[in-house]
């Protein structure tokens, strides 16, 4: 079989996590890539979601409201408390 060097530029501190990542894991990044190439072209594409899903109209209106990400920005770093909902 013919091979093909391929190169990419990544984070230095990606590949260095990654790399010790799959050493636990009993691989190297040159086996994990031509693992996904065989992903890829046993599934005929990309064999994962890449941009996540689209999110239905009313998640994507408060996405897109400034006030309402701010809200939750805050909630989520522990800057709002708010009182538990109950039906």
């Amino acid at each position: 079989m013919t091979t093909t060097q391929i190169k990419v530029r990544i984070p230095a501190d990606r590949v260095e996590t990654v790399r010790d990542l799959l050493a636990k894991a009993g691989t190297d990044i040159g086996g994990i890539v031509n693992m996904l190439f065989a992903k890829i072209e046993n599934a005929n594409g990309v064999p994962f979601e890449m941009f996540g899903q689209i999110p239905d109209p009313e998640t994507q209106e408060i996405l897109n409201d400034r006030e309402a990400m701010k809200t939750i920005r805050a909630h989520r770093a522990g800057k709002l408390k708010m009182k538990p909902f109950r039906l």
